[in-house]
């Protein structure tokens, strides 16, 4: 039994670590997620890591992909690989100037990038990355949006987002304004996930007076709270300033010259010309998200849903750097949970 509980707990940690990436730059290496940085110090001086699962060898000069298993094999890279255009597209797809790359497999010879994006094409087909994209125009696409988490591309007849079909009123209008946020000549549309498919929600709001405000968007007349999470409810609400009201560093969080608002909701006791979220710096880089600690003069509030912290000094009150996600103040510190960890 206890043997089992090691090899399940060996399996956790390549299932976590198999989620990094580190981005080799000649001479230094950094371990990369989607929000931090750092410099390694301690790396293997024969290899250097591309990708979870792609190594350059120093020793020969070549490209291998391993895949992150107890069991895996190492699959050098054929010396038709070019070091100087070599990119990693995918975990476990990468591409040169005259190559795509599916593992240690060369999958596609003839291939084109379109448009610096995620999107390739060959003669009969279009992809989204190494995934062929089915009953697409190969001739009329066009990529309206391009990034890590979603990407979007239209042909004469319709618009595919990551790979989902979705049918906009008017596809010759359609535009991809930002953050989830896309509009026609007619509506606005705010696009949801679900599982793997996209999907998009018809938003209630005038398009031609519309703004996209993060998790918040507005008109003339009202303001509306949402997130690409398939079954949250969409709410339309009535800011007591629609004019200056906007999000906050892109979080739950809006105000206007009036009242500060966390998902939505009114928040009665804060103050708009005190209230600030804290933020916070790795290796001096703003981590934009997710942001815990918001404060006023006279309150101090935490996690994403703006919950007061009924006994802290908001005088006093800072994020500690000695811990991740903590913070004190002149009498307690803080835990991620808003918990009381310890007095100061």
């Amino acid at each position: 039994m206890k043997n089992i509980n090691i090899i399940i707990s060996i399996f956790v940690l390549v299932i976590i670590l198999g989620g990094f990436y580190v981005i080799s730059k000649k001479t230094i290496d950094y371990f990369n997620n989607t929000r931090y940085s750092y410099e390694l110090t301690k790396l293997d001086s024969t290899k250097m890591v591309l990708d979870s699962n792609y190594y350059f060898d120093k020793s020969k000069n070549l490209i291998y992909w391993q895949h992150n298993s107890l069991w895996s094999s190492r699959q050098y890279l054929t010396p038709e690989l070019d070091l100087d255009t070599f990119q990693i597209i995918s975990q476990n797809s990468a591409k040169d100037k005259k190559f795509v790359w599916e593992n240690a497999h060369i999958i596609w010879s003839d291939f084109k990038q379109i448009e610096s994006s995620n999107y390739f094409k060959d003669k009969d087909s279009v992809y989204l990355k190494t995934e062929k994209i089915k009953n697409i125009d190969i001739n009329s696409v066009k990529v309206l949006w391009s990034a890590d988490s979603y990407n979007i591309i239209k042909d004469k007849n319709q618009i595919f987002i990551n790979n989902s079909l979705v049918i906009p009123e008017d596809i010759e209008s359609f535009a991809y304004l930002w953050n989830w946020w896309a509009k026609d000549e007619n509506h606005v549309y705010y696009i949801k996930q679900k599982w793997r498919d996209s999907f998009l929600e018809k938003i209630n709001l005038d398009p031609i007076n519309f703004l996209p405000l993060g998790f918040y968007g507005k008109d003339k007349h009202k303001a509306v709270f949402t997130n690409s999470i398939w079954n949250m409810k969409t709410i339309y609400f009535l800011p007591k300033d629609i004019n200056t009201f906007h999000n906050i560093n892109w979080t739950y969080y809006a105000m206007d010259n009036i009242s500060v608002y966390c998902e939505w909701k009114e928040l009665i006791w804060a103050d708009p010309k005190t209230f600030l979220i804290l933020e916070r710096f790795v290796n001096n880089k703003k981590i934009d998200w997710p942001l815990y600690y918001a404060k006023d003069r006279n309150h101090v509030y935490y996690s994403l849903h703006g919950i007061e912290l009924i006994w802290a000094d908001p005088k006093t009150f800072e994020l500690d750097g000695t811990y991740y996600y903590s913070a004190k103040d002149s009498k307690y510190r803080y835990s991620l949970d808003g918990k009381k960890i310890a007095i100061n």
